[in-house]
Order: C-alpha cells, then sequence, then structure tokens
C-alpha cells in the first residue's frame, strides 16, 4: 500500500489531476485537499487512491 505522499508525488509525474483521482476513487475532494493539509488517511482511503491511480496510469498508457 503506497502511502499519500507516494500517492500524490505519482499523481503529479503522471499529469493526473486531483480532480480525477478523486473522481476514479470516489474519495470526496474535499477529504482529498484535506490529506494533503494534514496526511492522515485511513488504509481504506489510501487502497482506493492507489488503486484508482493505478488505474489511471495504466489507462494512459494504454491510450499511446
Amino acid at each position: 500500500m503506497l502511502s499519500f505522499a507516494e500517492i500524490e508525488q505519482k499523481r503529479a509525474k503522471n499529469g493526473i489531476s486531483k480532480y480525477k483521482l478523486c473522481k476514479e476513487s470516489t474519495v470526496p475532494s474535499a477529504n482529498y485537499y484535506r490529506l494533503i493539509k494534514k496526511p492522515n488517511a485511513t488504509s481504506k482511503t489510501l487502497v482506493k487512491l492507489g488503486s484508482a491511480l493505478t488505474r489511471l496510469i495504466k489507462g494512459k498508457k494504454n491510450v499511446r
């Protein structure tokens, strides 16, 4: 499981918007922005974000 800092770093590196990651993961954007200020996410949230990020990265590579 990735930490929130790792998820945020991968998201930025791959050019994925915060909005798109939140939409794909079903994590409310307000929660995501709260985590940026104070990264204390539950394991369930980290799994949702990590899985969504992986799907988005794979989808991005398949489009090319």
